[in-house]
């Protein structure tokens, strides 16, 4: 693969004209001080290939197994480049070739976690146009691609690497007109130059095969498999948009929504009817934090008729994530009202659908709650220190409202049965939120040690409450409901003495790099 994604940049380098193609030197700085059991994961050379394919621009590695570097380096162009250079020597050489662009990736892995990251300059600028990694994501964390339950680095660098070139084509490189002097002639298959590739033919039973296969990956556990196989898929047929649709899907589902957004709004460019991608793009967006994006989504698909309960209740998501609680509430109504008004007409209800709208709705809240909870615990220090108490007075009411906001929307919900327990334990546990916000706020008028105390109890015992809950939520989405009075089968689904902290897994985040300041 390696060899292959040389050659196809090798072949772009030499059709290149001198000057006429926009250059991206692409430099993969090594980790000091790596962590113990950890190690490189060198991407530059695949993500170069990649990048190659779409003829906009010329990527050079930096590195003397790039023929094109080799070159600057022979004739004295680059002078000396070290394995490892800074930024002064990085600058130096971008401006030596005329690059346009310089693209900065660290990435190791780590106990069988993928953890790339990438930065984007232009034009000379120190300022970062595009990333990937800690700047756009709580996590750099990446999926990584498993087969017989062994990480295959292999694929998973080819996938980080299609990615990312599949992302910087869409939003850095697409104003650079694509140039067929810069395709390769052949396709390189085995390694092999000079071999004409055969060209797959698509048809709508094609991509239904592909989509069977996906779902049963699924099914069975391997997500990661089925994501393989629909991003083959689509590029086999960039225009179908079910699979596209599945593939956003999956990526948000293995927390990986900004991904998922990126892909979902790709196709939406590509295909204007299908106005669903930029639904899916929105919700993928919030999931990410990103409810300005979001929001832009929505009108996007709003503006080309897709209006309907989805698309109102993701406008109730975008208010409830930006603290318009009044307008979250309007537009959940409206969105219930729709979505009971189809039911009825039909006769009958889509359970499967109310369960995923459900769900995701859960999802926003919990990120609400925590948003409450540690504005709140930030709050009554501020009060004791006292300073700009007007300030801290507006800000204690505002919390208030937000909490009582929050905890009236959620009577909106109705929830799945398996759900009616965590559901019934979720509404205590917002109102037991709302009632320390009511008493920060009573502490921000009185100055009373007692109230304080008091409040930061009630603040202990809803964030308690509220890991608690979704605690019991995840035990209902693997068991179904689960019997308020407890069992002895019960303790065994929950791991043995009913401890359900021992499903609370998180993935591990990896070491933080600071970007790059080139």
């Amino acid at each position: 693969m390696r060899l292959r994604a040389a050659l196809l940049v090798l072949f772009a380098s030499l059709a290149a004209s001198a000057l006429a193609v926009p250059r991206v030197l692409i430099i993969q700085q090594v980790y000091k001080g790596l962590p113990e059991g950890a190690a490189e994961l060198n991407l530059a050379a695949d993500l170069a290939g990649q990048i190659a394919k779409f003829a906009r621009v010329m990527p050079i590695v930096w590195g003397e197994s790039d023929a094109v570097f080799r070159s600057y380096v022979e004739d004295g162009t680059i002078k000396r480049p070290s394995e490892n250079p800074d930024t002064n020597e990085i600058r130096d050489a971008a401006k030596a070739i005329n690059a346009k662009y310089i693209i900065v990736i660290q990435a190791m892995r780590q106990d069988g976690i993928a953890y790339p990251k990438a930065w984007l300059y232009k034009d000379g600028s120190r300022r970062v146009a595009w990333s990937y990694g800690p700047d756009k994501q709580s996590s750099a964390q990446s999926m990584v691609i498993k087969i017989d339950g062994f990480v295959d680095w292999t694929s998973t660098i080819e996938s980080v690497a299609k990615t990312w070139a599949e992302m910087l084509d869409i939003e850095a490189f697409q104003s650079h007109p694509i140039d067929p002097n810069l395709k390769p002639p052949t396709e390189v298959i085995g390694g092999q130059p000079g071999e004409e590739a055969p060209v797959p033919v698509v048809d709508a039973t094609a991509g239904a095969e592909a989509l069977a296969e996906a779902e049963k990956f699924v099914s069975s556990g391997r997500a990661d498999m089925a994501i393989l196989v629909l991003r083959d898929a689509v590029d086999a047929d960039p225009y179908e948009p079910k699979r596209r649709l599945r593939l956003a899907e999956l990526l948000s589902q293995q927390g990986l929504p900004e991904l998922a957004a990126s892909e979902a709004r790709r196709g939406a460019e590509m295909m204007p009817d299908s106005p669903e991608l930029w639904l899916v793009a929105a919700k993928a967006e919030l999931l990410a934090g990103n409810s300005d994006q979001a929001h832009e989504d929505v009108n996007q698909a709003l503006a080309r008729g897709a209006d309907g309960p989805l698309a109102r209740r993701l406008i109730g998501d975008i208010h409830l994530m930006s603290g318009e609680l009044d307008k979250a509430a309007v537009a959940y109504e409206a969105s219930l009202a729709e979505s009971d008004d189809k039911i009825n007409k039909a006769g009958m209800e889509n359970d499967a659908d109310r369960a995923n709208g459900y769900a995701f709705a859960i999802q926003l809240f919990d990120q609400a709650s925590d948003s409450a909870a540690e504005d709140l615990k930030d709050l009554i220090p501020s009060i004791r220190l006292g300073n700009d108490m007007p300030a801290l007075q507006e800000r204690a009411k505002h919390l208030l409202r937000r909490s009582k906001a929050m905890a009236s929307m959620l009577s909106l919900l109705t929830p799945p049965k398996r759900h009616a327990r965590s559901h019934e334990q979720r509404d205590l546990a917002q109102k037991l939120l709302a009632q320390s916000a009511a008493e920060v706020a009573a502490y921000s008028q009185s100055r009373s040690n007692v109230m304080a105390t008091d409040a930061a109890i009630s603040l202990g015992e809803a964030v308690y409450a509220l890991k608690a809950v979704r605690q019991l939520h995840k035990l209902e989405r693997l068991y179904g409901d689960v019997n308020a009075e407890g069992s002895d089968k019960d303790d065994e689904r929950s791991g043995g003495g009913g401890n359900m902290d021992q499903l609370d897994s998180h993935p591990r985040n990896g070491s933080r790099l600071p970007a790059p300041s080139v």
